[in-house]
C-alpha cells in the first residue's frame, strides 16, 4: 500500500523526531531525578555536619559558662553556703540566657550541694521543687563525673541521657550537656565546684533550626526510642510541637543499629517532604546517649522536578503534533533545547553550580531551563552559605586548638599567631603584650617587614598605643596610607581581657590579596576574645610555677635554718619563758615599791594613834587604880562601889561610841556643870564635856542623885577614867582594823601565783586597789563608785588587782591630783564590763594605739617603765580571754575592760605557770 507524503513525513517524523526527542526527554529527565537524589543527600551531609559543629560549639560555650562562672565572686558566697539575692540570681541569668534551660549547681569541697540557680524561660514548667528534684537526680548520677573536677582540678564535660520531670506535661527524657569547673577563691583555695547542665530540648533545636534552615530532632536514648524527643517541628494548625515522631520507627531503628552511626532517609509530615541525615552522639567514654536528626525540606525540589518531568512529557506530546505540520521547525526548536538541557543538566550533575542553561526557547522547555537555573541558582547561594560558616566555624576551631594546647605565654601566643597567620593568609602578622611595668612590648613576629610593622604610627603616637585606646578592631584596605615601604589589606586588632586591653594583633597580607571578607572579621573578633583569656591564663601559670620553684626553695633553706636552730631554741625556750615570768613579777612589784610610801604614810596614820592611846591607858590606869584604892580604904558602905559598876557595865554593854563636835549639847554640858558645882566637884565645866561626849551624863545624874551624902568628886573621877579606858580601847582597835585592811591589800596585790580562777566579788578586787592607792587618791580626787549588780565571776582575782591598780594609778597620774575618776560596773549577761574612766588631759590620736606596746611610756624618765598597760592587756586578753578599749578626748579618757563569767584554766602565752 502506497502512502501519501503526509504519512510518510508523519512517521518519518515520529520515527526520527519524535522518538528520538522522547528517548532524549526521557533521558534527561532520569538524569536529573538522579542527580536530584545524589545532590539531596549531599547536602544533607553538609547540613548535618555544620549541625554537628554547631551543637560541638554549643557544648564549648557551655563549657566556657562554667569557667566563666568559677570566676564569679557570687558562686564564692554559694560555695560558702551564702544565700544570693534575687537581683544577683536575675543578673546570672540574665548574663548565661544564651545557654538555654537548665541549672547552675554550686558544690563545696565535699561535693554536697551548697545552692543552685536555674536558666532559661521557666514559665509553663512543672512546679519548682519537682524540677529541681530531677536536676539533682541528674547531679548524683554523674557525680564519678565531676568528683574528678574536685580531685585533680580538672574540667569536667559529658552528654547525659537522663529521664525527669522538666516540664509540666510529664516525666521527660533528654539529652544534657554537663560541664564542671572548679571553684577557688582569692588565694587559690579550693571552695568547691560549679556544674552548669543545659538540657538539649526544643528550644535547642529551634536555635539550630534557624542557623541552618533545616528542621532538627533529638532522639535521647531510651528503652522507648519514640517515646520521647526533642525537635525544631511545629504543627502548622497550633504552632505546638507535634506529640508524634515526625520519623517513623523503622528508620529511627535503623539509623540507631546502624553500624557507622550515619543513615538518610526520606519521610514526609503533614504533607512536607523531608530528606533527613542521622548521626548517633556519644558522651566521653563512647556510649551512645542520642540521635541528631538534619531534616532538609525538599518539598519545593520535589514539585520542581515533578514540573520538570510533565514540561518535558507535554513538550513530547506538542513536539508530535507540530513535526507534523513543520518537521524542520520542530527538529530545531525542539531537539537543539532539548540538547542544550541535557547538557546543563549533565554539567550540573558533575557539580558545576555555577554553569546555567541558556535557552531562548519562550515555551516550556524555556521555562523548565528557568525554573532549573533558579534551582541551581538556590542550591549554589545555599551550598555558599554553609561553605562560608563551615569555613569560619572550622578556622575558629583551628585557632582555638592552637592555642589551647599550650600552657607558657610564648607557646600560647607564638601558636596563636601562627595559627590566625595561616588562616587568614597574611604575609606578616606581629603581636604586641602590654607588660604593666615597662608599657608596651613586641612579643612575636611571623613573615617578613617586622621593623617596618613595628615603626607604624598614628596621630603622632606609636600605632599600638593608639589601637589600644580603640573600641573595635582599626581596618585599613591599603598600609600605604600609613607607611610608604608597605601595601596591603591590614588589621590591627586589640586583644582584650575583663575589658582591658592586654595585647595588639597586626595583620597584613600581601598587596594582591581582596580586601578582608566579615567572614575573617568574625573569625579574628571570635578569636581575640578567647586569646585574651588564653594569655592571661599562660601568665597566671608562669607566675605560680616561678612562685612555686622560689618557695620550694625557700622551704628547703628555711627547712635547713630551722633543723640548725631547732636544738639552739629548745635550750632558750625555758629561759625565756622565765624570764617573761619575772618581767611581770618585777613589774608588778615595781608598781608595789612605788606604792609603799603611800601605803606608809596610810599606816603611820592608825599606827600613830594606837601610840597615844597606849600612853592614855597607861595614864587612864594609873588614875583608875589609884581611885579605886582611895574608894576601898574610905568608902564604908560598898553598896556604892558596887552601884557604880554596876552602872559602868551597863553602859558598856550598850553603849554606842559617836564622836559628836564640841558644839553640840551646849545646854546639857550647861546643866550638867551646874549639877557638879553644886556637888562641889572642881573643873565642873571640863568633867561635864566629857560625860556629855561619852553619852554618860545620864549615868552620872543618876548616881549623884542616888546617893547625895558621898564625896562625888572621887567616884566620878572613877567613872571617868573607866569610860576613858574603853573610849581609848575602841579607838585602838578602830586603828589596827584600818592597818589590817591595809597589810590584807597588800598581800593579795603582791600575791604572784594563783594556779586555778575561783570565785571572786569584783567589787572587793576593786577597793582593794583603793586601799592601796589611797594616798594618790586623795586630796582634791573624786571617786565616783556606780557599782552594778554582778555576780561572783571566776577569775584570776589577784592578777585582776595589778589591773584595776595600774588603770587607777594612771588615771590619777592623768588628773594630776584634781578631778575625778569614775567606776562603772555593768551586768552584760554572759560577761561584765569595768569602766574606769577619768577628767584627765587625754591620751594623743597618734599614741593611743601604742599604749599597750611594752616598754612605751608617756612619762617622764625615771616614772614608768612601760610595762603596766601591756600587762594589763597580757591579763585580761590572754589570761582571761577578755576585751580591753579605749577611747580619749581632753577631759574625759575611758579604758573599758570585757571579762566573761566563767573563766577555764590556763595560762599566760610564753609564761610558765609554775614560776
Amino acid at each position: 500500500m502506497k502512502l501519501k507524503i503526509r504519512h510518510k513525513l508523519a512517521i518519518w517524523m515520529l520515527v526520527v523526531g519524535v522518538i528520538p526527542a522522547f528517548v532524549a526527554s526521557r533521558r534527561g529527565v532520569t538524569i536529573i531525578a538522579d542527580r536530584f537524589t545524589d545532590t539531596l543527600q549531599d547536602e544533607s551531609e553538609k547540613n548535618l555536619r555544620v549541625g554537628i559543629n554547631v551543637a560541638v560549639d554549643h557544648i564549648n560555650i557551655v563549657k566556657n559558662a562554667a569557667i566563666t562562672l568559677s570566676k564569679k565572686s557570687a558562686m564564692v558566697e554559694l560555695a560558702t553556703r551564702k544565700d544570693l539575692s534575687r537581683q544577683d540570681q536575675d543578673v546570672i541569668r540574665s548574663e548565661f540566657a544564651p545557654l538555654g534551660n537548665g541549672v547552675i549547681h554550686v558544690v563545696d569541697i565535699q561535693g554536697k550541694l551548697s545552692g543552685s540557680i536555674s536558666l532559661g524561660d521557666q514559665s509553663g514548667l512543672v512546679a519548682v521543687k519537682n524540677q529541681e528534684q530531677s536536676f539533682e537526680a541528674l547531679l548524683n548520677h554523674s557525680v564519678p563525673q565531676w568528683s574528678n573536677m574536685l580531685k585533680n582540678y580538672a574540667i569536667t564535660l559529658n552528654l547525659y541521657s537522663w529521664e525527669g520531670q522538666f516540664t509540666d506535661n510529664k516525666k521527660q527524657r533528654f539529652l544534657f550537656i554537663q560541664a564542671g569547673a572548679p571553684l577557688f577563691d582569692q588565694h587559690y583555695n579550693l571552695l568547691g565546684g560549679v556544674i552548669v547542665t543545659v538540657a538539649l530540648d526544643d528550644l535547642f533545636c529551634k536555635n539550630i533550626s534557624t542557623i541552618l534552615g533545616s528542621q532538627i530532632i533529638l532522639y535521647p536514648s531510651s528503652p522507648d526510642l519514640l517515646g520521647t524527643f526533642s525537635t525544631s517541628f511545629e504543627n502548622p494548625q497550633d504552632l505546638s510541637r507535634p506529640v508524634e515522631s515526625p520519623l517513623g520507627g523503622g528508620a529511627v531503628m535503623t539509623a540507631w543499629k546502624s553500624p557507622h552511626g550515619r543513615y538518610f532517609h526520606s519521610f514526609t509530615w503533614n504533607d512536607m517532604e523531608y530528606a533527613a541525615s542521622m548521626q548517633m552522639l556519644h558522651d566521653i567514654q563512647g556510649r551512645s546517649v542520642g540521635l541528631l536528626v538534619v531534616a532538609l525540606d525538599i518539598t519545593k525540589m520535589q514539585k520542581g522536578k515533578s514540573d520538570a518531568v510533565f514540561t518535558l512529557m507535554l513538550s513530547a506530546l506538542l513536539a508530535l503534533a507540530v513535526v507534523i505540520v513543520l518537521a524542520t521547525w520542530f527538529s530545531r526548536n525542539l531537539a537543539n533545547p532539548l540538547g542544550r538541557l541535557l547538557r546543563g543538566a549533565r554539567e550540573v550533575a558533575s557539580g558545576k553550580l555555577d554553569e546555567r542553561l541558556e535557552v531562548d526557547s519562550g515555551d516550556e522547555i524555556g521555562e523548565l531551563a528557568e525554573a532549573f537555573n533558579d534551582m541551581i541558582q538556590n542550591l549554589q547561594e545555599s551550598n555558599n552559605r554553609q561553605n562560608e560558616q563551615m569555613s569560619e566555624i572550622q578556622t575558629l576551631n583551628e585557632i582555638i586548638n592552637a592555642m589551647s594546647v599550650q600552657v607558657g605565654v610564648s607557646s600560647v601566643i607564638s601558636e596563636g599567631l601562627e595559627a590566625i597567620s595561616v588562616a587568614l593568609q597574611t604575609s606578616s602578622a606581629q603581636i604586641w603584650l602590654l607588660h604593666d611595668e615597662n608599657g608596651w612590648k613586641k612579643n612575636h613576629h611571623i613573615g617578613s617587614h617586622e621593623k617596618e610593622l613595628a615603626d607604624l604610627r598614628r596621630e603622632g603616637k606609636p600605632l599600638v598605643e593608639f589601637v589600644a585606646t580603640q573600641d573595635s578592631l582599626m581596618e585599613l584596605p591599603d598600609l600605604h596610607e600609613l607607611s610608604e615601604d608597605l601595601s596591603g589589606p591590614f588589621l590591627a586588632v586589640p586583644i582584650r581581657y575583663q575589658g582591658r586591653v592586654i595585647a595588639v594583633v597586626y595583620l597584613l597580607r600581601p598587596s594582591t590579596s581582596p580586601v578582608w571578607t566579615d567572614t575573617h572579621k568574625n573569625v579574628i573578633r571570635a578569636v581575640s576574645e578567647q586569646m585574651g583569656m588564653y594569655i592571661v591564663n599562660a601568665q597566671l601559670f608562669e607566675k605560680i610555677s616561678r612562685f612555686n620553684e622560689q618557695l620550694e626553695y625557700i622551704v628547703h633553706r628555711r627547712t635547713m635554718e630551722l633543723q640548725e636552730t631547732n636544738k639552739k631554741l629548745g635550750s632558750t625556750v625555758n629561759e625565756l619563758q622565765n624570764t617573761q615570768a619575772q618581767v611581770l613579777i618585777s613589774e608588778r612589784l615595781a608598781g608595789l615599791g612605788s606604792l609603799l610610801a603611800g601605803v606608809a604614810h596610810e599606816i603611820n596614820s592608825p599606827i600613830g594613834a594606837i601610840d597615844a592611846a597606849v600612853d592614855n591607858l597607861k595614864k587612864s590606869m594609873q588614875a583608875m587604880l589609884d581611885s579605886l584604892l582611895y574608894i576601898v580604904d574610905t568608902e564604908k558602905d560598898p553598896r556604892v562601889l558596887t552601884y557604880l559598876l554596876t552602872l559602868v557595865q551597863h553602859y558598856l554593854e550598850n553603849v554606842t561610841l559617836t564622836f559628836p563636835q564640841r558644839d553640840q549639847n551646849r545646854e546639857r554640858i550647861r546643866e550638867m556643870t551646874n549639877l557638879l558645882t553644886s556637888r562641889n566637884i572642881e573643873n565642873a565645866r571640863s568633867l561635864s564635856r566629857k560625860l556629855v561626849e561619852n553619852g554618860t551624863d545620864s549615868f552620872v545624874e543618876n548616881f549623884l542623885s542616888q546617893y547625895e551624902n558621898i564625896d562625888a568628886a572621887m567616884y566620878l573621877q572613877l567613872m571617868n577614867e573607866l569610860f576613858t579606858i574603853h573610849r581609848t580601847a575602841a579607838a585602838t582597835a578602830t586603828a589596827i582594823h584600818s592597818v589590817k585592811r591595809i597589810v590584807m591589800a597588800l598581800r593579795s596585790y603582791s600575791h604572784v601565783k594563783q594556779d586555778v580562777p575561783e570565785p571572786v566579788n569584783i567589787h572587793d578586787v576593786i577597793e582593794t586597789s583603793l586601799i592601796i592607792l589611797a594616798n594618790r587618791l586623795k586630796h582634791n580626787i573624786t571617786i565616783e563608785k556606780r557599782y552594778g549588780d554582778l555576780p561572783p565571776i571566776t577569775v584570776y582575782g589577784d592578777e585582776l588587782s595589778q589591773v584595776w591598780t595600774n588603770l587607777l594609778s594612771n588615771a590619777a597620774h592623768a588628773i594630776d591630783g584634781q578631778g575625778t575618776i569614775v567606776i562603772e560596773t555593768i551586768n552584760l549577761g554572759n560577761r561584765v564590763a569595768i569602766k574606769i574612766r577619768d577628767t584627765g588631759r587625754g591620751i594623743p590620736p597618734e599614741l593611743i594605739d601604742r599604749i599597750f606596746d611594752p616598754f612605751f611610756t608617756t612619762k617622764k624618765k625615771g616614772e614608768g617603765t612601760g610595762l603596766g598597760l601591756g600587762i594589763v592587756s597580757r591579763i585580761v586578753k590572754e589570761r582571761h580571754g577578755g576585751e580591753i578599749e579605749v577611747t580619749s578626748v581632753p577631759g574625759d579618757t575611758c579604758f573599758t575592760v570585757y571579762l566573761p563569767i566563767m573563766v577555764t584554766s590556763r595560762a599566760p602565752e610564753g609564761l610558765n605557770p609554775q614560776v
